[in-house]
């Protein structure tokens, strides 16, 4: 019977189970949030950065980010990213001598370890607060040290990397005072109605055998959710921090060797994908990692089309970001962007979660080496 690929990993019962007892303490510097995008706003006003003020994002980005962000009252100035989605470092300088840029928010685009310093430095120049998003990973190192602890403020969405429905958090460089501490709460929401979800997700996959990445069941999805109202991105009350966690996000955020072994099964899988796939004669987006780096996906370049709707109908839950969620502001200035936009419909990432293994990926490559010999027919 086949199995899809999960897109994001699963919640493993046994290990939760044995873990339920557990009392350890999460981060007390860390400031909790539903989402990451209120930890960002959270961060603005802490910082003391106004309504009205302008923020440089990188022009690859998602717009359930820019839309919030401009939301609550602040502008945005975008900057496009180079082919390896770095950025460049002149061009930033060149924008903050000819404007007025409140804070920049440095994107470690799905775990990449880019090196943030030669940006500090230049941030620290032009006294422009520098914002690391460490949302798509938070457990990449450079040089020893943890992404997260050089900017001004650090965000993370940690739902990206763990089993959990919540975990949008935020990090201070500075000491900024906390009138509560970080307790856990089971919480119907975020833990029993997700791990019901779940399970629901697996019975229909592994007892169903239906393959919940087609276009049908795409296309159900979406009917669902247009049937469920949705409001406009407004300010309805102060953004706030949670002084309880998720009990499930508590679990895999404080125990190390869940950790561990997380970062070590997305370094091999995307090592073997690596091997894999060059010796297929397909084009990986990376082509080398550091075993520091906690990579989200495997990334493919995809130059001609196509290549996502052939994985999802083989039941392999691989995405285009941000794909339709790419600002429109972006889409409809090509000249500006154009590394952006060229990005976003080239670039193929497939899951490489601590849930899958080499076994996992055998029909998939079967599927690609399908796809390599279509397109070069």
């Amino acid at each position: 019977m086949k199995k899809n690929i999960l897109n994001r990993p699963f919640p493993n019962l046994i290990f939760i189970f044995k873990n339920l007892s557990s009392r350890k303490e999460v981060d007390q510097d860390l400031f909790f949030f539903q989402t990451g995008r209120e930890a960002f706003i959270y961060g603005l006003e802490k910082m003391g950065i106004r309504k009205g003020s302008k923020i440089l994002l990188p022009a690859f980005i998602c717009d359930s980010l820019a839309a919030f962000i401009i939301s609550e009252g602040y502008k945005i100035r975008y900057v496009d990213i180079n082919m390896d989605m770095s950025i460049d470092l002149y061009e930033i300088e060149s924008i903050f001598q000819l404007e007025n840029i409140s804070a920049f928010l440095f994107v470690y685009f799905f775990g990449i370890s880019f090196d943030i310093k030669p940006f500090l430095k230049l941030c620290n120049k032009y006294n422009v607060p520098l914002i690391e998003d460490c949302s798509h990973s938070f457990q990449t190192k450079i040089l020893n040290n943890n992404i997260g602890t050089f900017g001004d403020f650090t965000i993370y969405s940690f739902r990206k990397i763990l089993p959990t429905s919540d975990g949008g958090a935020i990090r201070f460089k500075k000491e900024i005072n906390k009138s509560y501490k970080n307790k856990i709460s089971f919480s119907l929401k975020n833990d029993l109605i997700y791990l019901i979800a779940r399970l629901v997700e697996i019975f229909i996959r592994n007892v169903l055998n239906i393959n919940i990445y087609s276009k049908k069941i795409t296309n159900l999805k979406n009917k669902i959710r247009n049937l469920i109202p949705v409001n406009k991105i407004e300010r309805q009350k102060l953004i706030k921090s949670k002084n309880k966690i998720s009990f499930l996000l508590n679990i895999f955020l404080t125990n190390k060797n869940y950790l561990s072994e997380n970062i070590k099964i997305r370094n091999d899988n995307f090592n073997f994908l690596l091997k894999e796939v060059k010796a297929m004669g397909l084009k990986p987006f990376i082509t080398k990692i550091k075993k520091s780096t906690c990579p989200q996906f495997f990334i493919i370049k995809d130059d001609h089309g196509g290549l996502v709707d052939r994985l999802n109908s083989g039941g392999i839950g691989a995405i285009q970001w941000p794909g339709d969620e790419l600002p429109k502001e972006i889409y409809e200035h090509p000249i500006l962007y154009p590394n952006s936009i060229k990005l976003n419909k080239m670039l193929v990432y497939i899951p490489i979660h601590q849930n899958l293994n080499k076994e996992s990926f055998k029909e998939m490559l079967i599927l690609l080496s399908k796809w390599k010999l279509k397109i070069e027919s």
